[in-house]
């Protein structure tokens, strides 16, 4: 999973690169990456599953890279209108994507972790950190000519998206894939609407008695005060 982040970074930093030389319109692609961001973790999370959504992403993820390879290839016979159209397209399907990705790449590493030291859990985050920083400095490729630095980057690009589908097709029976979707959000809500509406607690458990400090509303959402809730989940 690290290795398929710092291919992702590599390949992420490669075409935003390019979107910034070569979009004029590269605000409105950020916006849409920055709204997608959020909703993809909740889709993710309560419908769809962490694992799928990054299969999705890397799919995106190519097809935006092959547009990109197509459009740089094709520049001197395309008219302007194609090129403007192919490079709109390209920037939007790649923010998607991208965005797709970065939502659910640390929640599916800590997957892989359950029941892992602290140790572990440590350096797996150093790791990562360490892959992005190794993943960014592609923007150093601008120091490669002009003549052959656009089809580097979606060179570059490309083949790192494409190791890391095959990573996903044919490794994926080494990580660890959770059949059940969790929402969290709808989790919150019964939590505080059961706080609303409970003031006192409904069947306190006899091994509450000695704690000196009195629960808090919220607390009583959990079952040794007579709440539906686990501990965990309050």
């Amino acid at each position: 999973m690290i290795v398929c982040s710092v291919l992702t970074v590599i390949a992420v930093s490669a075409q935003l690169l390019r979107i910034f030389l070569t979009t004029i319109t590269s605000v409105p692609f950020l916006v849409i990456a920055i709204i997608t961001f959020p909703i993809v973790g909740i889709v993710a999370d309560a419908f769809i599953g962490r694992f799928k959504v990054i299969q999705a992403s890397s799919v995106l993820l190519m097809v935006s890279s092959l547009l990109s390879i197509l459009v740089t290839l094709l520049q001197n016979y395309l008219p302007t209108t194609a090129k403007t159209i192919g490079a709109l397209c390209t920037a939007g399907i790649f923010c998607i994507g991208a965005s797709c990705y970065f939502a659910c790449a640390f929640p599916f590493v800590a997957d892989q972790l359950i029941g892992a030291s602290g140790e572990q859990l440590s350096f797996s985050v150093y790791w990562l950190m360490w892959g992005f920083v190794i993943g960014s400095q592609t923007m150093l490729l601008q120091s490669i000519p002009s003549d052959y630095f656009d089809i580097v980057l979606e060179a570059v690009s490309f083949l790192c998206i494409f190791i890391m589908v095959f990573i996903f097709s044919y490794f994926k029976h080494l990580l660890t894939i959770f059949p059940h979707l969790f929402n969290p959000y709808k989790l919150i809500f019964k939590v505080l609407n059961y706080t609303w509406k409970h003031k006192y607690p409904e069947r306190r458990s006899a091994l509450t008695y000695w704690e000196e400090d009195i629960p808090s509303r919220i607390d009583l959402g959990m079952c040794k005060y007579g709440g539906p809730f686990t501990v965990e989940e309050v």
